[in-house]
């Protein structure tokens, strides 16, 4: 159910495109840049677990994973910037019914006798990479803002739902039906063998800085504020699943192979589309290099708000923040146009159900 991200390979990077599209007049005033940009949660197991198929004793009831990465290196010049971009984002939405039943089925965990279950599951999956160009520029001496526009390509989807009822036999078995509507790279339900599709599209993003006084500053920040992929050729099943198709291992616990009554096609077009994410910042410095820190995130339907202090030290500030919904602290170092920044909610790696990463410079 939880879904790797895989980061690898760049086009022609973007400072000896420039090259060839400016005199070298130009080119020497070109100021590079790059962004390191992760996420990855789990409501239910830890990270490490997820990976692994949910196999594991520690469980806590829950109803969302996601993760996301965005690497762009690119050049600046004046107002205008140019990136190459690669990213890869995955948004599973769940019941607490569905997590408990398949952490229980994935471990062969005892089933609660008579228990009936309610099922539902929504998935959002992209693979992409792509150009990205970008404005900014400055309203007087206190607002600046920017817009960026990527082109991008996309390789892998996995975008629909399923839901129904299971129902406990006895406590090593049980059975269910299901309604399936989903679109697909790799069938992981059914093992279809397709063709992948082919998909292109378009992002819009945004970013606001205004100083409301020489101690307090707000920053917004909106990734996908607008975001179609437009998939050709996209492989689709729809209809209905059971529970027909059972075998049992050595000690007589269920495993089942779904059975599909439906429809297996190709869809000629389709449009995958994908949710705003939110970011803001308010900061306000007292008197010395003390502050105080404000964060608010709203991103995959759920909305997340952190408290934090700040101490500046010469050309750099640190600031480290809580976020009390997933328990996870944050710690953030900037210097000149240099930013680091790493969260997570626990110091063993093979318990964090949390962990952020973020990385930038000249951004």
């Amino acid at each position: 159910m939880f879904l790797k991200s895989t980061l690898k390979g760049w086009l022609l990077p973007p400072f000896f495109l420039f090259q060839l599209l400016f005199p070298q007049s130009y080119a020497a005033s070109l100021q590079p840049y790059f962004i390191v940009d992760s996420q990855a949660h789990s409501d239910t197991v830890s990270i490490s677990d997820a990976l692994d198929d949910w196999e594991g004793d520690d469980f806590t009831s829950g109803e969302q994973q996601w993760a996301w990465s965005w690497l762009e290196i690119g050049v600046k010049y004046q107002h205008w910037g140019v990136g190459f971009v690669k990213r890869s984002d995955f948004d599973l939405r769940f019941s607490k019914d569905t997590a408990e039943l398949y952490w229980r089925s994935a471990n062969k965990k005892p089933l609660p006798l008579g228990r009936a279950y309610s099922t539902a599951l929504d998935a959002n999956g992209l693979k992409a990479s792509g150009l990205r160009l970008m404005f900014a520029d400055a309203w007087g001496k206190s607002a600046h803002y920017s817009f960026g526009l990527s082109y991008l390509r996309a390789t892998y989807i996995l975008d629909g739902s399923m839901g129904g009822a299971a129902n406990v036999v006895n406590e090593s078995d049980y059975e269910f039906e299901l309604l399936i509507d989903y679109h697909y790279t790799e069938d992981s339900l059914f093992d279809r063998i397709v063709d992948e599709p082919s998909g292109q599209g378009f992002a819009v993003d945004a970013e606001f800085n205004y100083q409301l006084s020489e101690a307090t500053i707000i920053d917004i920040q909106v990734r996908d504020l607008f975001a179609n992929i437009y998939w050709s050729e996209s492989p689709y099943t729809e209809g209905r699943a059971t529970s027909d198709r059972k075998e049992y291992d050595e000690n007589g616990y269920v495993s089942i192979n779904p059975a599909l009554t439906g429809f297996e096609g190709i869809d000629s077009q389709y449009v995958q589309r994908l949710a705003p994410r939110w970011h803001a910042r308010f900061s306000h410095n007292f008197t010395g290099p003390y502050g105080a820190l404000l964060q608010y995130r709203h991103q995959y339907g759920r909305s997340l708000f952190a408290l934090g202090a700040t101490l500046s030290v010469g050309q750099g500030a640190v600031s480290s923040s809580y976020w009390p919904m997933q328990n996870l602290i944050e710690v953030d170092w900037r210097y000149r146009k240099l930013r680091f920044s790493i969260a997570a909610d626990q110091l063993d790696k093979s318990e964090l159900k949390s962990v952020w990463l973020s990385m930038s410079y000249g951004e």
